[in-house]
């Protein structure tokens, strides 16, 4: 619910790994948005961004179901699309896996998120995006 929000772990043992947490005005839960002008976007936050840490939301290419930050560059695993479906929700895909994989709030997992295959029936598939500036 709007309760949590997409984290990307900054620092520590767990660095550059995702998990869904409370949501907060913290760096590392705001998403900023780089259009490629094809319909895709760049994913990096702005903890990375003021820190010029170059790293962006990313399939893990040996590992499909994972997402991670990564370095940024030009692949298609960093390559995100949103997708409306209704009631101010979207699907969020990639470029490199398609409109068949999705990504996901676990729910039978506390706080994990992980690319599985597109449903209608998911509600962790459904995300809101919110301007905030």
């Amino acid at each position: 619910a709007d309760k949590f929000a997409l984290e990307a772990i900054y620092q520590g043992k767990f660095a550059d790994k995702m998990r869904m947490a409370k949501a907060g005005d913290f760096g590392n839960h705001i998403w900023l948005m780089k259009p490629d002008g094809r319909g895709f976007y760049t994913l990096t936050t702005a903890s990375h961004e003021y820190d010029k840490k170059n790293k962006s939301l990313d399939v893990d290419p040996q590992k499909t179901d994972r997402v991670r930050m990564a370095p940024t560059g030009n692949v298609s695993g960093q390559k995100w699309k949103m997708i409306p479906v209704g009631s101010d929700y979207f699907r969020l895909t990639t470029e490199f896996l398609g409109d068949g994989k999705s990504l996901e709030a676990v729910t039978f997992y506390q706080y994990y998120v992980e690319m599985v295959k597109t449903s209608d029936e998911d509600k962790g598939q459904l995300w809101t995006i919110i301007r905030t500036n």
